[in-house]
């Protein structure tokens, strides 16, 4: 999404504070027009949140992306969807509305293929059948329906299964922030331009296995 990162800190990460506040508030406020009977449970919720975000924020580390000229945006914390998004906003209004923890985190393996065999991984002892891609398309949604408002794409390994990764990616809507989980295999600059034009976000790149993980086999194909 952005080219350039740093810290807030001083006047800055005060000044972020300030302004992520009085968007809350916002939030809250148009909550309690749509339903001004939920004003008290809304307020509650929002007294809570604010005891919740100043316990968060006083051990997080805020870093703000790109320029805000530039449309930038600040990430309070790696499972905590960028501030401002949709996806943020959905999540603080699932707080207001109920007190019910909603499957905000969700990781949905796209594949069971990869070119490496590392010991932790599970996808690789237990291959299974895809999911037929309409459905994969359908499960997106279902996800973001119930409140997934951080996405991770991982496998296996997506880079094997691009059409799949790309198929979630134009399934997915702002309601999520969408992240990679990969090897870093198959990616390259170009591989990086696509995914971050269909709505990636950020990409989490695990250790490069060993030589001894890898097999013979094509990568993408599992052995019969």
């Amino acid at each position: 999404m952005a080219k350039t990162f740093s810290p807030l800190r001083g006047l800055e990460l005060r000044s972020f504070r300030a302004r992520m506040a009085a968007w809350a508030v916002g939030i809250f406020c148009d909550e309690v027009r749509r339903s001004p009977g939920s004003a008290g449970k809304a307020l509650r919720g929002m007294w809570r949140l604010g005891r919740l975000t100043d316990v968060y924020l006083s051990a997080a580390k805020p870093v703000r992306f790109g320029r805000p000229a530039e449309g930038g945006c600040v990430k309070a914390g790696l499972y905590v969807p960028r501030w401002p998004s949709d996806a943020l906003a959905g999540r603080v209004r699932r707080w207001l509305r109920s007190q019910q923890v909603h499957h905000e985190q969700v990781t949905l393996s796209v594949t069971d293929e990869c070119p490496y065999r590392c010991p932790h991984c599970f996808n690789a002892r237990r291959p299974a059948a895809p999911m037929p891609l309409s459905r994969l398309k359908e499960l997106v949604k279902e996800i973001q329906d119930i409140g997934g408002s951080f996405l991770n794409i991982g496998g296996g390994e997506p880079g094997v299964a691009m059409d799949r990764t790309l198929a979630v990616l134009e399934a997915a809507d702002g309601r999520s922030e969408v992240w990679l989980n990969t090897t870093g295999f198959n990616m390259d600059a170009r591989a990086a331009r696509t995914l971050t034009d269909a709505g990636v976000f950020g990409v989490r790149v695990s250790t490069r296995p060993s030589r001894a993980s890898r097999t013979s086999r094509p990568p993408g194909r599992f052995p019969s």
